[in-house]
């Protein structure tokens, strides 16, 4: 049975928890929005599909290839640094703290 107030959204909410818990994630993902596009796809086209091969969570894979535009990508790191710098957890940031850019990377991965 679902939960009816289960955040639409706990998948991100989660990718973002993993990554500000991890320096190496954190730096990933910094070096990712350093590389230019081609190198960026082809590198998150790779993961993506070893992730598929992997049998990965299908929620975790569609992340890793919504990361692959860079507005998106920007926006995940400035909302991980945003939470990073909080010292709390997403979720509590969330309810807590200026969730501008959340709300800029909710509307990137709507679209």
């Amino acid at each position: 049975m679902e939960i009816l107030n289960k955040n639409p959204y706990q998948n991100v909410i989660d990718f973002i928890d993993v990554a500000v818990d991890s320096d190496e994630m954190m730096n990933w993902l910094i070096d990712l929005e350093k590389l230019p596009n081609n190198l960026r796809n082809d590198h998150l086209n790779r993961m993506s599909r070893k992730m598929t091969e992997s049998r990965e969570p299908e929620k975790i894979i569609d992340i890793v290839k919504s990361i692959n535009n860079p507005k998106v990508l920007s926006a995940v790191n400035l909302v991980i640094q945003d939470v990073y710098d909080s010292g709390i957890r997403t979720k509590k940031y969330l309810k807590k703290c200026n969730n501008d850019n959340f709300n800029v990377l909710i509307s990137l991965l709507a679209t």
